[in-house]
């Protein structure tokens, strides 16, 4: 049975997305063979998760016994197998051990070890400065992050601030996990209300303003936009007028006047999440602190131009109905 609410995965992958989920390359210590749980979830993967929450969690996790422990796998996760793992309801917490928390597991074909050092780290610096998910454990076949559970009712926080969104739901993407509970991503339409804008605008300010130990070399659009041209290049002919509209394009030529036009331009290279759209953006209905969006899905972070964000959210903001014009200034607070 699928926990519910909806996993965000994928929460700190730089550059390309991890391959083909698989379990058979983890490596936690095997826990003992007598579990209890239903036909879904393979034996392998309790013992997998047992063990690996038992030995990073720490506190009553270590005094759970395998047939208490509640694992449920997450739907979402493209790249990776994802697992809510829970502690019994009449097990007391020893000290401020989490009560549940998202297992991941990283896929067997993967990118390369690179990736996951670096996703690793941003990870880690993200949720120490409270811009992300918090970190439980970190091994070399996975992790243990922080889970949320998603709902898709109208939210409170919204309605006292007199925020009405006729339009439904996006698709909630795959990301990183927090245990906030009454939490979901904002509607397309809520990406023009002023309070909102502003608050995402301050939040952006921050991860652009931050000094991250990665290249700061802006290889990730180009690199991304060379990689899709070669995909395009080697499709197979599907017909003379499709290839005629396709070379009507010049693709090249546009990637070329694209590079020279953001030479030209002073956008400053800083650190982007690059995939900034209103289902990487939660809206917390109980926040911590006054905090009250978190951000989400950092697979595709790194250093870019800052004006790739204006690019991405008033693409989207432009199938929302207009907003008084007060709001046309927040967006200031991102770069300058």
């Amino acid at each position: 049975m699928a926990a519910e609410g909806t996993a965000v995965a994928g929460g700190g992958a730089v550059g390309d997305r991890l391959a083909k989920d698989s379990l058979q390359q983890s490596q936690c210590p095997d826990a003992a063979p007598n579990r209890r749980r239903g036909s879904s979830l393979s034996r392998d993967a309790e013992r997998r998760a047992y063990q690996c929450c038992r030995e990073y969690l720490g506190g009553a996790w270590r005094r759970v016994r395998p047939e208490e422990l509640r694992v449920d796998p997450v739907s979402g996760g493209l790249s990776n197998l994802l697992f809510r793992c829970s502690l019994p309801d009449h097990l007391p917490s020893v000290g401020k051990e989490p009560r549940e928390v998202l297992l991941r597991l990283y896929g067997a074909i993967l990118q390369g070890v690179d990736s996951l050092v670096l996703e690793s780290v941003m990870f880690a610096i993200l949720a120490e400065r409270s811009l992300g998910p918090q970190l439980y454990g970190v091994f070399p076949e996975g992790r243990l992050e922080q889970y949320i559970p998603v709902r898709a009712q109208p939210s409170p926080a919204l309605t006292s601030l007199g925020i009405s969104c006729p339009q439904p739901l996006f698709p909630f993407p795959v990301s990183a996990l927090m245990s906030l509970t009454q939490s979901r991503p904002l509607k397309t339409c809520e990406l023009r209300e002023p309070v909102l804008s502003a608050e995402i605008a301050t939040k952006m300010a921050r991860f652009h303003g931050m000094e991250m130990p990665f290249t700061k070399e802006p290889h990730w659009l180009f690199g991304t936009m060379d990689r899709y041209l070669k995909q395009i290049q080697d499709l197979p002919p599907v017909g003379l007028p499709q290839m005629n509209l396709l070379e009507m394009y010049s693709l090249k030529d546009e990637m070329g006047n694209l590079r020279k036009l953001l030479d030209s331009t002073p956008s400053p290279v800083v650190f982007c999440h690059n995939d900034i759209q209103e289902g990487n953006i939660l809206l917390l209905s109980e926040p911590e602190n006054t905090d009250r969006l978190m951000l989400v899905d950092f697979e595709y972070s790194s250093y870019n131009y800052s004006s790739i964000l204006f690019a991405i959210t008033w693409r989207k903001s432009r199938k929302a109905r207009p907003s008084p014009k007060r709001n046309r200034g927040n967006w200031k607070k991102i770069c300058w």
